[in-house]
């Protein structure tokens, strides 16, 4: 089965799942390590990942429709984040890598966010006033830092 017979599929987190199981081991993604190295990741890693951190979310979130803000760059974490938020029932708020600190704390403030995601290039000491505030990479961890990364939670 090719990619364009999936196009019945419901959704992107479907989507996904379906490849899982059609091209378990051909990469899906690029992963850039914490060593600067990059690897393939599989589409059955890729979907380990995000069920995984949709498992997190219904944990941390059990009420349906809690907001999670993703603020970065194009990056694999983010496509795994949007996808497991919308698996686990929550709502996705893209915020603009380059948007300015003002503007980010003008949307934090408006939607509201249960969870903020920030790429560790747009890192600041500054709080944003989000409870759950986690830096966007799976391959670091940051203990006892405070602030957390999403490796930290997988």
């Amino acid at each position: 089965m090719g990619i364009k017979e999936k196009a019945n599929t419901t959704n992107l987190g479907a989507f996904i799942l379906e490849c899982t199981g059609s091209y378990r081991e051909r990469p899906a993604f690029i992963l850039k390590e914490a060593s600067g190295s990059r690897r393939p990741l599989s589409f059955f890693e890729f979907n380990q990942i995000v069920l995984k951190i949709s498992q997190i979310l219904k944990a941390r979130y059990p009420e349906t429709g809690f907001k999670i803000g993703l603020w970065g760059e194009n990056r694999v974490e983010w496509c795994a984040l949007a996808i497991a938020t919308w698996n686990a029932g929550g709502t996705l708020v893209p915020l603009m890598h380059i948007a300015t600190d003002s503007e980010i704390k003008n949307i934090i403030a408006t939607a509201k966010l249960d969870g903020l995601f920030i790429s560790p290039k747009l890192e600041k000491t500054q709080n944003y006033g989000v409870k759950d505030t986690f830096l966007m990479d799976f391959t670091q961890t940051r203990g006892q830092s405070s602030v957390k990364s999403l490796g930290d939670l997988i």
